[in-house]
């Protein structure tokens, strides 16, 4: 098997680490540090309990699909009043949230667009709009709604002006700007954002590589006087499962998963981690138990993650089944929603599909999303197509925006090695190790949920 070829069959971009080993082999590079780590004790779990809101998923499901009901029936008995359309939105907002579904997604923005041209210049549903933008990857259209936010005749005031500076620090971030991004979220954090803010900034430093100031982060948003849902709550315990697999501490993680199941029942994500967590302690049966959550929420990532179970454990028919099904399905999100499903495609791509798929679509992402994650999608993709110096140099932009994580620089041990510059190859596979020492674990390429 050539090596492009060898690349294809095991590569997305957070797969990485099973070529760099093989390459590190062979260079006698190897040594003890990337085998298994000892289990490390079990974390303190103890969040608040949830004050309100839906019990599970189900509930959840429910009371989003009443939300969309009212919308519609607004709707019907006021058809040319923007601001129904703004509830319907909404309500499709909400249960695309908790299913995945672009369809949703796309019908909200449809809605949104009609609001906004029914609305007067600078009222309509400008927020839900630009959240939505924000979701779905259009950082030029919250950029414009935030633009209109600022020039209201009505002054904002401290609880709408947080939100705003939220708003703006979400931009620079995804912009590549995280200096910027945290300004606005200092000023959020200054003007009382609370929670929202806070797990703004656990993204951040996350971003940057800073575990401990992201696990205090999602702390902060759940302490004090503040009340939360189960969702919401569920939701941090999966940031702090999230965070313990970049570090490496895959107990620690399924712990997290575990609390969150307890604390919202039923979510398939949810149970998708679970499945993940089990895959990286060797339970043979993932794969099925994956693909019975693919089969019952339709979600592509879910298919995707199906599809690596099975390969990796050599069944080969199953997985491309199952690879063959999301691709289709991330056809259809492409069409629907280009922008929200470049990045997530590009995975597909590098994992199972076509290297100059890979390459166009890491492109496209990187337009509307430059921040490091886009270039390292970027730089996985030019090393799916032989351009290795190419991908180098992605990676030291993405360095140099201020982007830490074991991924990149397993990655850039990858490019390093291909590129003939062995006295990098090294350095850089050392820096992986001492941020995730998992890092080139053999099980590692299972990581396809909440991989940093």
């Amino acid at each position: 098997m050539t090596g492009a070829r060898l690349r294809r069959a095991l590569r997305t971009w957070h797969l990485l680490p099973i070529f760099a080993v093989l390459l590190i082999v062979a260079a006698g590079f190897v040594d003890d540090r990337w085998r298994a780590r000892p289990e490390t004790d079990a974390p303190a779990l103890d969040l608040p309990l949830p004050a309100f809101g839906p019990a599970n998923f189900e509930a959840a499901l429910v009371d989003a699909d009443r939300r969309i009901e009212l919308g519609r029936e607004k709707l019907r008995r006021a058809p040319g009043d923007w601001a129904s359309l703004e509830v319907l939105a909404n309500g499709l907002t909400s249960r695309a949230r908790l299913t995945g579904d672009y369809s949703d997604w796309a019908e909200a923005r449809r809605l949104l667009d009609a609001s906004l041209m029914m609305a007067p210049k600078t009222s309509g549903p400008v927020v839900a709009n630009a959240t939505l933008a924000l979701s779905t990857h259009r950082l030029a259209v919250a950029e414009r709604d935030l633009t209109t936010m600022e020039g209201a005749a009505v002054p904002p005031d401290r609880g709408q002006m947080a939100g705003m500076a939220g708003l703006a620090g979400d931009i620079a971030f995804y912009r590549g700007d995280m200096l910027a991004a945290q300004r606005q979220y200092a000023r959020g954090t200054a003007l009382g954002g609370g929670s929202a803010i806070d797990f703004r900034l656990a993204v951040l430093a996350m971003a940057q590589g800073r575990f401990a100031d992201a696990d205090a982060a999602i702390w902060r948003s759940v302490s004090g006087d503040r009340k939360h849902t189960p969702q919401m709550l569920a939701q941090a315990a999966m940031r702090l499962g999230g965070h313990a697999l970049a570090r490496g501490e895959w107990f620690v993680a399924e712990q997290w998963f575990a609390r969150a199941d307890a604390l919202f029942p039923g979510y398939w994500l949810i149970a998708a981690h679970r499945v993940q967590a089990r895959a990286l302690r060797g339970d043979a049966t993932a794969a099925e138990q994956m693909a019975a959550i693919a089969a019952r929420s339709n979600s592509a990532e879910a298919m995707d993650a199906t599809a690596m179970l099975f390969r990796q454990r050599g069944d080969g028919p199953n997985s491309r089944l199952w690879a063959g099904r999301a691709a289709a399905l991330w056809q259809e999100r492409l069409s629907l929603l280009p922008e929200a499903a470049y990045g997530h495609a590009v995975e597909h791509e590098l994992a199972f599909g076509d290297p100059a798929a890979a390459l166009d679509l890491a492109q496209r992402n990187f337009v509307q999303r430059p921040y490091g994650e886009a270039r390292l999608l970027l730089a996985n993709a030019l090393l799916m197509n032989n351009r290795p110096q190419d991908a180098l140099d992605e990676i030291a932009r993405a360095e140099a925006s201020g982007w830490r994580s074991a991924p990149l620089y397993a990655l850039k041990a990858e490019a390093a090695a291909l590129a003939g510059r062995s006295e990098t190859v090294e350095v850089a596979r050392a820096a992986a190790v001492r941020i995730n020492p998992q890092i080139f674990h053999p099980r590692t390429p299972l990581i396809w949920f909440s991989h940093g």
